[in-house]
C-alpha cells in the first residue's frame, strides 16, 4: 500500500477553504437507500438517556446510603474498606 502523497490535497483542507455557509451547507455523506434525512427534527434518544441516567443514579444512591446506614449505625464501626 502506498502512503498518500503530499501533494495531492486531504478532504480536510478542500472543507476548510469553503465559506461557512457553504459549509453548513455540505452533507456529511449520502444516506442509506430508502433513508429520508430530517435535519429540521432529526430523531434523539437524548430524553431516553436522562430517565435511564436518573433511575440509576437513584439506585445507586440508595445503596451507597444503605452501605454506610450499615457500617455506621448498625455495626457501629468504620473499617478502611468502607472508604473503598
Amino acid at each position: 500500500m502506498m502512503a498518500p502523497s503530499s501533494d495531492l490535497p486531504v478532504m480536510t483542507d478542500i472543507f476548510k477553504l469553503l465559506s461557512p455557509e457553504q459549509q453548513a451547507k455540505t452533507p456529511a455523506g449520502v444516506p442509506p437507500a430508502g433513508v429520508t434525512v430530517n435535519m429540521s427534527n432529526p430523531p434523539t434518544v437524548g430524553y431516553t438517556l436522562v430517565a435511564v441516567a436518573s433511575v440509576l443514579m437513584t439506585i445507586m444512591l440508595l445503596i451507597v446510603g444503605l452501605r454506610f446506614y450499615s457500617a455506621l449505625y448498625l455495626r457501629r464501626k468504620w473499617h478502611a474498606d468502607d472508604c473503598t
